[in-house]
Order: structure tokens, then sequence, then C-alpha cells
């Protein structure tokens, strides 16, 4: 199953070519399962998006373990074909992505915290708002 390698991709991972690649597929996968259109997009935009605020390598290894704990938790929930918890692994994911987001931006970008604050939280909110339509079989 293309989550569940792409968890395991990630736990292996021996450079950051390799975290963003399987951090992508696993996105990009959970979109795709979805059959939702939007969610599809907002993935991609998503990934595009990690990538583009994350370009320096002590990033991916300070969140690698973050990032592998969220996405088991999120991948165990939808195998239990558990929406609700799927839901909520995937907000506290999305949270501590976030959190960790915004003090990196607020360290890195020349704008101000109010604006990385902003940027952020509108991300957080548009994908926490939206529950997850997918179950998958183990």
């Amino acid at each position: 199953m293309a989550l569940e390698q792409s968890i395991d991709q990630m736990a292996t991972a021996s450079n950051v070519d390799q975290i963003r690649e399987s951090n992508d597929l696993f996105h990009l996968t959970i979109g795709h399962a979805s059959g939702n259109a939007f969610l599809r997009a907002m993935m991609i935009a998503l990934n595009s998006l990690l990538n583009k605020l994350v370009q320096h390598e002590p990033d991916e290894y300070e969140t690698f373990d973050l990032k592998i704990q969220g996405h088991r938790e999120v991948y165990a929930a939808m195998v239990d074909r558990d929406p609700d918890g799927a839901a909520r692994a995937m907000r506290n994911h999305i949270r501590t992505m976030g959190e960790h987001a915004r003090k990196m931006q607020a360290s890195t970008v020349e704008q101000s915290p109010a604006q990385v604050e902003y940027a952020t939280a509108s991300i957080e909110n548009r994908l926490i708002t939206r529950r997850p339509a997918v179950a998958l079989s183990a």
C-alpha cells in the first residue's frame, strides 16, 4: 500500500531528498485516494508550499520524527476505518508541523511574525476544517 510504503521509505531515508519524496508521496496518496479533486489539489499545493518553505536540510532532520509519527497516526486511523480518528490525527499532524513551520519561518524569512502566523494559520485552517473521507483496508 502506497501510504505504508511512504512511511517505510521515510523511516529508512538516508538523505533529505528521500525524506521529501516520501513525505510528498504520503500527502499525494491521501489526496488521490480521497477521490476529492479539491483535496487532491490542496495536497499538491501543500507539497509545493512545504518544499519552498523548507529549503534547508536541518529542518528536514529536526522534523523527521514528527513527520513519521504524524503519518503513522493518520495511516493507522485510516486502516481502522476511523474517519474521526483520521481527522483528529491529521489535525494534530498539521498543527504540529505548522507550529514548527512558524518557528522556522520567523527565524529565516524577512517577514514579520504576524505575516508568517497569518500565512501558516490560513493554510492550517483550510486543511483542518475538511474531514478526510478516506478509509483504507489493511
